[in-house]
């Protein structure tokens, strides 16, 4: 990830008005630009070259979120996924939730599939957020993000017609209270999560303690015959143990 020049930051910014998180041709942007073939082609290529765009192939492109982008020259949390095909809706999702909650965001992680590099063509990209305020029980959520959905529809859409690939964000939001308390979630979160934000380490200490408490009883993480991960204690011992707080 790296800055932009005077002219390639107000091209973004014209093309950022203009498109938002919906895929553009090369055509589009001239049209935006007011530019020439060559110029254009040139302004996109290193606008992808520097992590603010992102190709789906066959002359459209998707700019990244500016937010997602800033969050990630703080913790250079994109630098696995760079070039990766499920890195244009992650940064949507991750934009988006940065800009909702603002400040009540307190912490933000990638888990799953993406995370470990195993994803299939049409994995989900699972996120965990931690939002301050919280009303209802985390199965009554989901409708907090509907707006997110909205602005992924187009680019799904269009990333499946030209990728045949789709990896549409599946967000699991949790308040600061509800982090302490025992999920088999965090046995998948503590070993392979990227985390992209940790205000006063929340999501660190909560990873760390699950990985000491897992080494203490020498469980091991196997994997059964169809590749999927399991996590095997010895005899006597419950994953209480490593659960609680």
């Amino acid at each position: 990830m790296r800055w932009l020049s005077p002219s390639a930051a107000r091209a973004y910014a014209q093309l950022q008005g203009a498109f938002g998180p919906r895929p553009f041709s090369n055509g589009d942007a001239r049209e935006v630009l007011r530019s020439s073939e060559t110029w254009t082609n040139l302004l996109l290529s290193r606008l992808a070259a520097r992590g603010w765009a992102f190709s789906l192939g066959r002359g459209v492109h998707v700019l990244h979120d500016p937010l997602a982008a800033l969050s990630r020259m703080e913790r250079d949390w994109g630098e696995r996924l760079v070039g990766h095909r499920s890195l244009p809706p992650l940064q949507v999702a991750v934009g988006w939730l940065l800009r909702t909650y603002g400040a009540r965001l307190r912490g933000l992680a990638l888990f799953g599939s993406v995370a470990r590099g195993e994803e299939g063509a049409q994995s989900d990209v699972d996120l965990l957020g931690v939002v301050e305020g919280l009303q209802g029980p985390p199965s009554e959520r989901p409708d907090e993000l509907r707006s997110l959905h909205a602005d992924l529809g187009p680019l799904l859409a269009r990333q499946w017609s030209a990728l045949r690939e789709c990896h549409p964000p599946s967000v699991i939001l949790l308040s600061p209270s509800e982090v302490d308390a025992p999920r088999y979630l965090w046995l998948d979160l503590a070993e392979d999560a990227i985390v992209i934000l940790d205000r006063d380490r929340l999501l660190s200490r909560r990873f760390e303690q699950v990985r000491h408490r897992l080494r203490d009883l020498h469980a091991r993480r196997l994997r059964d015959a169809t590749g999927a991960r399991y996590w095997e204690v010895p005899r006597g011992s419950v994953f209480a143990e490593v659960l609680a707080s």
